[in-house]
């Protein structure tokens, strides 16, 4: 029958791997069955389970999603708010929807949420049918009514007493919340940052972690800043192994406590999740999509190097950290790497006070494996001005950032300087208020004799000494090519 079904489904994505035959037979008894002998558990529970198992056969899915769309809010085979976010949890995942349509399944699941009776709802449950209608692929399916939902089960969630509430489901209806703003969001949250801190520190131990680090990322997504309950989760935090940590946790916590200030004042905290950082080894191999060493993807790397380097100014320079960080980016393929990821990673390494030419190497390397015009202008200022305080000299990174700051701020200026004999060398690019920080900056070198010269796209005045420097006016579209080059 389908509960015999969907039990061996779990045991084998639990196991996580099955010979193709087996999977192929299942498929055979799925299609046996009516589409009215299913249970709203045992869709959700045989879906997930071949999506683990990457199924490729889109038959089994469809008829699985037959299924689940002759489920009704009453009668025998009635939905409960936990079956149903089940479903549609299992049938968000990208597996399930690169092989099927599903487009019609969460129409249906928002129709029935909004049919529920308040009364069918519990805590867990209410914070799990957030989490699912929360997810972008679900929230863009249904559009409006992923709001609806989220906004019905938050404002029921305010009327649950503290003592229903886990970390876990706390977490969910915060981040949902967060995520997926409605009218309640604020006090949603509120209430729920009074029903976190009444938790203990054993109730908040090592195995809410996870939970933790959701209720950092909604705090600061929606700027509901409880100092009580920072103070509160970072004893909690502190009293954990090391060994539990994840990177996207470690990310999530370290740029919170930055966000609200509290970095500065709690740097027992940060060096907590400093040591994490180093500390954190491998616990799911293949993860590709996106690429990750030891678990760090490019975006933690990079969010944790800014949050660390942000500290700065507060005596509290962790060397070891950043050399760990850089080691793990090296590692990544450049495909891994957004532009706004090494904009930021490159002005934390720089901003720390570090000094590492192979990571530099690594960096300007990956920047110019992308298009110019990937980099916003914002980020490719970003990416120049850290290379510029770093003063590394790397004209092809220069003059491969200098379209695309071009291609968006006409107002964006170059600076080169003399460097042995009339050779001239990019040093540096910034916007009009950075222009004496950045000539301040470069005339530091001891071995610059004579005054920057300066262009500044778009302007009539005449431009001092450029006679024999070599370039490309990367900045007016219409302008042709003055001189070809192969350096700058």
């Amino acid at each position: 029958d389908t509960q015999a079904i969907s039990v061996i489904m779990n045991s084998l994505s639990k196991a996580g791997e099955c010979a193709p035959q087996v999977l192929t037979h299942l498929h055979r008894a799925i299609s046996c069955m009516q589409p009215t002998d299913w249970t709203g558990q045992a869709v959700g529970i045989t879906v997930n389970g071949l999506a683990n198992l990457k199924y490729p056969e889109a038959g089994a899915l469809r008829l699985m999603r037959d299924a689940a769309m002759t489920l009704s809010p009453t009668g025998v085979r009635a939905l409960d708010p936990q079956a149903l976010a089940n479903i549609v949890n299992a049938f968000a995942r990208p597996h399930v929807m690169e092989l099927l349509d599903t487009q019609p399944l969460f129409d249906r699941m928002a129709d029935i949420a909004l049919e529920l009776s308040p009364l069918k709802y519990s805590a867990q449950a209410a914070a799990l049918t957030a989490r699912a209608f929360a997810k972008p692929t679900v929230a863009r399916a249904v559009g409006g009514r992923a709001e609806l939902v989220i906004g019905k089960v938050a404002e029921l969630s305010e009327t649950f007493p503290a003592a229903d509430w886990s970390p876990q489901a706390a977490a969910m209806m915060m981040l949902s919340v967060a995520e997926v703003p409605v009218p309640c969001s604020i006090s949603t949250t509120r209430y729920l940052n009074q029903v976190l801190l009444g938790m203990t520190h054993y109730q908040l131990g090592p195995g809410a972690m996870r939970s933790i680090a959701m209720v950092c990322a909604a705090i600061e997504q929606l700027d509901v800043c409880d100092l009580a309950l920072l103070r509160h989760l970072s004893h909690c935090i502190q009293r954990s192994p090391l060994s539990i940590m994840r990177p996207m946790w470690v990310r999530s916590i370290s740029t919170c406590y930055v966000h609200f200030k509290e970095a500065q004042l709690d740097l027992p905290l940060m060096e907590f999740l400093s040591q994490a950082t180093q500390h954190i080894h491998p616990s799911i191999n293949g993860h590709n999509s996106p690429a990750t060493v030891n678990e760090f993807s490019a975006r933690d790397l990079a969010l944790i190097a800014r949050s660390f380097g942000s500290l700065q100014g507060q005596q509290h320079t962790d060397q070891s950290l950043f050399w760990h960080l850089a080691a793990v980016a090296q590692q990544l393929p450049f495909e891994a790497w957004l532009p706004r990821d090494l904009a930021d990673f490159c002005d934390a390494f720089v901003s720390s006070g570090q000094r590492d030419d192979m990571i530099f190497d690594y960096l300007s390397r990956a920047a110019q494996h992308r298009s110019p015009f990937d980099f916003s202008p914002t980020t490719a200022k970003l990416m120049l001005s850290a290379f510029s305080r770093a003063q590394i000299q790397d004209s092809e990174l220069y003059a491969h950032l200098a379209e695309a700051v071009g291609a968006g701020d006409g107002a964006s200026v170059i600076f080169t300087l003399p460097d042995e004999g009339t050779e001239r060398s990019w040093v540096g690019a910034g916007t009009d208020a950075k222009i004496a920080q950045l000539i301040k900056q470069s005339q530091r070198n001891s071995q610059q004799s004579a005054a920057l010269d300066l262009w500044i796209p778009g302007s009539t005045e005449a431009v001092p000494d450029l006679e024999g420097l070599e370039w490309r006016d990367f900045f007016n579209n219409d302008s042709e090519e003055i001189e070809e080059s192969s350096g700058f």
